[in-house]
C-alpha cells in the first residue's frame, strides 16, 4: 500500500476507534491532501511530530462524539487511474454531500475548487 492510502485508512480508522490523534509520515501529497481536509473542516489540523520531523500528527475532529469522516473511498490506485476532466466534473450534480478531491494541474483541489478554476485531474478519493 502507498503512504498516501495508508494515509487515509490511518484517519478513518482513528476516527473509528475515537482516537484524537494519529502519526503518519510525512510526504508532500500527504502535507497537500492534509491542506485541503482542513480547509474543507474533516479535521482540525496537523504538525510535525517533535519527537520525529519525518513524521506529522494529525488531529482528528470530532461533532457530538462522532467522527465527522463517515467514509473515505480511494478511487484512483497505482495500477489504476482514474482521471476526471471539467466538463464531467461539471454534469456531476449528486456529490451535494461527498466531495471529491483530484490532483490537478493547480495542485490538490476539491471539486468545488476544481469547478471554479475550470480544471479537472486525477480522481484520488471521494469524502463524506
Amino acid at each position: 500500500m502507498d503512504i498516501f492510502s495508508n494515509m487515509l485508512t490511518n484517519i478513518k480508522n482513528g476516527q473509528a476507534i475515537s482516537l484524537l490523534s494519529v502519526r503518519q509520515l510525512k510526504t508532500s501529497i500527504n502535507i497537500q491532501v492534509l491542506d485541503v481536509l482542513m480547509k474543507l473542516g474533516f479535521i482540525r489540523g496537523y504538525s510535525e511530530d517533535k519527537t520525529n520531523p519525518n513524521y506529522i500528527i494529525i488531529l482528528l475532529k470530532y461533532y457530538n462524539g462522532f467522527g465527522i469522516i463517515r467514509n473515505i473511498k480511494k478511487i484512483s490506485t497505482v495500477n489504476r487511474r482514474v482521471y476526471i476532466t471539467y466538463d464531467t466534473l461539471a454534469r456531476i450534480k449528486d456529490y451535494k454531500l461527498k466531495i471529491l478531491v483530484l490532483s490537478t494541474s493547480l495542485g490538490i483541489l476539491s471539486n468545488d475548487e476544481a469547478l471554479k478554476l475550470k480544471v479537472g485531474g486525477e480522481l484520488l478519493f471521494i469524502i463524506y
